[in-house]
């Protein structure tokens, strides 16, 4: 796939275009390996000699990717590789992080986002809700429409993914409507609606854009404590809310009417039509994002159901997560004395009831210099046998 796209891109480009690529790239081919050998021959101060040698692999990269001497992926399984014949770390320690769950939460929804283009499931979505009644009303809903799909689409797909597919559906809302067509302000608003919100709707979820999932590594790592995918979007939604509604309205159109609204609704239900009925792979993908969506949310739905059951039958919220310590004051309306002491020691002289029974007469509370028990804390849930 890469390989086609430089393909494509080649044909689209100018023959100066092309020079410069190919002179960058063939400077790129050189550069890389020679500020490699530069900082392996002449050390920073300051580093040790792995630190000096990992120096050299990553300005090695940096320069690989800048310049695209070879395929980006190729620089990003080079730069591994080369760390191991340099010392820098053993095999299995460099190799690790190849396995680590956030790498396969990346291959799993590539592996969906690149199912729902191939199979045209998300150009099906975005012509289903640019068709419903009363998108097309205005300018503004249309615009409100198409954003807000950008970014629902954007938080299970790349963005780029997203905007490349959504500008071409956008393109043709455009041609298709004389009052649009001729106005290249609004087209620029449109394309630049697109575009954010696409950034925006990454926000919403997990796997929405890589560096959410990257920052939910960092987090266990460092704090200890893990997010599941349902407190990410109980945060990230509302955030794509906020932030969608304010692109909406600072790139929102302005006197602007359709001139020719029923040309436009034609166009899309006939770019709507010309899909066909829905096919197997289309409903395949649907089932299998439905399912992945609904595990990826399961351990976040345990985990609330748990606590509010909990809570329901204890008075206390589990989702502290934290035992209170034995130092900590007990609070005012926890001042009758614990079960134990209350079935043992009488109570202001009083006989026992016949439930409790008589205290022996070894008990301390049977003894008259015996003092009384104070009154202790009530007991806590996690002391209940």
């Amino acid at each position: 796939r890469s390989i086609s796209m430089h393909a494509d891109a080649a044909q689209r480009l100018s023959e100066a275009e092309a020079r410069f690529e190919a002179a960058r790239r063939r400077v790129g081919i050189w550069l890389g390996p020679l500020a490699a050998a530069l900082l392996l021959a002449f050390p920073i101060p300051g580093l040790s000699p792995e630190a000096q040698r990992l120096a050299a692999v990553l300005a090695l990269a940096v320069i690989f990717w800048i310049t695209e001497a070879i395929p980006m992926a190729a620089t990003a399984l080079l730069a591994p590789a080369l760390c191991i014949p340099l010392g820098i770390a053993d095999d299995k320690a460099i190799l690790a992080p190849f396995a680590s769950p956030s790498i396969f939460l990346f291959i799993g929804s590539f592996f969906l986002a690149e199912a729902m283009r191939r199979h045209g499931l998300d150009q099906r979505m975005a012509l289903w809700l640019l068709t419903r009644r009363g998108v097309t009303r205005s300018p503004f809903t249309l615009f409100a429409a198409l954003g807000a799909m950008t970014a629902i689409l954007s938080m299970w797909m790349s963005n780029v993914a997203t905007t490349a597919m959504m500008l071409p559906v956008a393109t043709g809302v455009l041609n298709a409507c004389p009052g649009l067509r001729d106005n290249r302000r609004l087209q620029c608003d449109l394309v630049l609606l697109i575009a954010f919100a696409a950034s925006v709707g990454g926000l919403g979820t997990p796997v929405g854009t890589p560096p959410n999932i990257i920052a939910m590594g960092f987090l266990k790592k460092l704090s200890g404590d893990s997010i599941t995918f349902l407190d990410w979007m109980k945060i990230g939604v509302p955030l794509v809310f906020v932030l969608t509604a304010f692109l909406l309205w600072w790139l929102r159109p302005k006197g602007v009417v359709f001139t020719d609204r029923a040309a436009m609704d034609a166009d899309l239900l006939a770019r709507r039509s010309a899909l066909g009925p829905l096919t197997p792979g289309q409903l395949n993908t649907a089932f299998v994002f439905s399912l992945a969506v609904f595990l990826c949310m399961w351990p976040g739905l345990v985990e609330l159901t748990t606590d509010n059951a909990f809570s329901a039958s204890t008075g206390w919220h589990a989702t502290s997560k934290k035992k209170p310590s034995a130092s900590s004051p007990a609070s005012p309306s926890s001042s009758s004395p614990p079960i134990s002491k209350i079935t043992s020691s009488p109570s202001h002289g009083k006989k026992p009831s016949a439930s409790t029974g008589a205290p022996s007469s070894s008990s301390p509370a049977a003894s008259p210099s015996a003092p009384r028990s104070s009154p202790q804390a009530s007991p806590t849930p996690w002391d209940a046998p």
